[in-house]
Parts: C-alpha cells; structure tokens; sequence
C-alpha cells in the first residue's frame, strides 16, 4: 500500500465472530445480513471503508459496544460484486489499527464509531508481523491480543511465541 490513504472520523463497524482483520492483509467477505448490506451500501457510496471488530468469545451475538474488542482494523473496499439476491462478496484490506472512543447508534445494531488513530510508523517489519499473525495465527483471542499490540517489538514477540506453539516447534 504505497498510496496515502485519509481515514474517517466516523465508520461503521461490524462485528464478527473469529473474524480479524489485520493492516496490509486481504479479507474476503459474503455479506448477507439486511443490517450489513445497509452498510455496505452506505460505505461504498463514500469512502469505501469500515471497521471489523472480533466479537468477544463469551457473547453468541452483540448487543452492545461492551460485546466486542474496542481495538480493531479499518479496511477499505478493494473489490465488491454484488448479488442479484442482495447479497455481495468483497474483498476488505486492512489500512489501520483503530481504537474505538465513542459510539453512535444510527440504527438498531449498527454503530459507527469515532475512531481514535493508532500513531505508529509503519514500516516493513510491521507490515510482515501483521500479515504473518493474519495468515498463520489461527486462534482468535491470540489474533487480538497481537493486534492490540502497539509496540513493534513485542508484536514481533508474540507472534513469534503463537508460531512456535501452533507448529510445535520451540526452537531459538
């Protein structure tokens, strides 16, 4: 992503469950639920951005801003065919880390949210923890954890650490 990209102060979120999106990474969506398409629509016909959010793995559904992780990603709309049922499929990059300050409700279940900009220099060693914790770390409460981690290094850390367990191997 060599383009400089202006993010909004305000974007829709949308709250999965296991589903993380990470900066730099590519996520596939079917979007499919009316609240969603609503979304999308609104999306697409402005900056072509939301959020997603993992949902915590304690609640079945959200209800409330309380239901899912407040640190998460705004993608931005690469690709989206739409469906002659209403229905689309999408592709979604990662741009930022985001971290979620106040909440708007504009319709039942589906709230944007004033974005609080994670300031971090981005540079290819970020880009190469992010992707590798988006490809590889398969658990959704380690793909959080490695994402609300600002600090580089310790990103690294942990990314390194969830690749050593999930493959077995504990070498140096």
């Amino acid at each position: 992503m060599d383009e400089i990209t202006i993010l909004p102060e305000q974007a829709a979120v949308m709250p999965l469950p296991g589903a993380l999106l990470f900066p730099h990474a590519l996520l596939p969506l079917y979007i499919f639920e009316p609240r969603y398409r609503e979304m999308l629509d609104h999306a697409l016909a402005r900056e072509r951005m939301f959020c997603v959010t993992l949902i915590k793995p304690d609640r079945l559904q959200w209800k409330s801003p309380d239901d899912f992780f407040h640190v998460a990603t705004i993608g931005l709309i690469r690709a989206c065919v739409g469906r002659g049922d209403g229905t689309s499929n999408l592709i979604l990059q990662g741009l930022q880390r985001v971290h979620f300050t106040d909440f708007v409700q504009l319709h039942d279940r589906q709230l944007p949210a004033k974005l609080d900009r994670y300031l971090s220099d981005l540079n290819d060693l970020a880009m190469l923890a992010d992707l590798m914790a988006a490809t590889f770390v398969l658990d959704p409460l380690r793909r959080q954890q490695i994402l609300e981690q600002r600090d580089l290094n310790a990103r690294l850390r942990l990314v390194i650490q969830y690749l050593r367990e999930e493959t077995g191997h504990a070498a140096a």
